[in-house]
């Protein structure tokens, strides 16, 4: 019941910031015919990347993660730290330690009138999981380059092939996830349906495609109120393919992309 509750409350700050760019169905039993050619485009640090024909080059796994089929490390937003498992208000780095339910970030804030408020939206690089852990020019999508992969692909809820869980110690049923194919060159991806991170459980594995982007919201006026404390992300967590926003503290998988023109703030 406890789980239910938490996932519960995660789908209600999702819905709050969707925004609704794409539907997928997901009913019925997931499978994918055939192999995903996972030829790549080419190496940047040591890591693939396919072309999808579309402004960025993606990954072809998550950070951490040993091939496309698994999850791969899960970080909160703004944190770079790999193999971190405790996902909590207290032990995110951008939150004081406060008693306050919702904390007033010492990071990526706003507010007309807080003078700690830096206005920051997009991550630094120091602080973006993907450039600090691959280096070069990998970095986290934009939530512009996630519609526009959403967009521009078909997407198709299935299951790759059984993968290995080194937690459990045993060969897990498969892993579930996207295919997610270019409508305009043909060639595909696969994103594993890795769940999210919180409170010292893991929710919504084998059944939730969650990602985060590089971006969070800027709503001026505001300022301990929760929308504080969100930032953007590739979600399927309310049944469809949608730029969301997700609790930045919680641990979300991170799949890089590949842009060598881009500029932070």
């Amino acid at each position: 019941l406890i789980d239910k509750m938490k996932k519960l409350i995660l789908l209600i700050n999702i819905l709050l910031l969707s925004l609704l760019t794409s539907c997928v169905d997901k009913d019925g039993e997931p499978t994918i015919s055939g192999n995903i050619d996972y030829t790549s485009a080419g190496m940047a640090e040591g890591y693939a990347y396919i072309d999808l024909g579309l402004s960025v080059m993606w990954a072809t796994c998550n950070v951490g993660a040993q091939s496309p089929e698994y999850h791969g490390d899960y970080f909160a937003w703004g944190e770079t730290q790999r193999y971190k498992t405790n996902f909590t208000k207290k032990s995110y780095k951008w939150f004081p330690i406060s008693e306050d339910y919702y904390p007033y970030p010492t990071k990526y804030t706003y507010g007309d009138n807080k003078d700690e408020a830096d206005y920051r939206t997009v991550l630094e690089l120091s602080d973006d999981a993907a450039n600090m852990n691959w280096g070069g020019n990998w970095r986290m999508p934009t939530p512009e380059e996630i519609e526009e992969l959403i967009n521009n692909c078909t997407w198709t809820w299935g299951s790759q092939k059984a993968v290995y869980d080194t937690k459990e110690g045993k060969q897990v049923f498969s892993s579930y996830g996207y295919k997610v194919k270019s409508k305009i060159n043909g060639k595909s991806i696969f994103i594993p349906a890795s769940g999210y991170s919180v409170d010292g459980d893991v929710h919504g594995k084998r059944e939730d495609v969650i990602i985060w982007s590089c971006a969070k919201p800027c709503e001026y006026g505001r300022y301990t109120s929760e929308e504080q404390h969100y930032a953007y992300s590739l979600s399927s967590l309310v049944d469809s393919i949608r730029l969301a926003g997700a609790t930045r503290y919680c641990g979300i998988a991170v799949r890089p992309v590949l842009a060598p023109d881009f500029t932070y703030n």
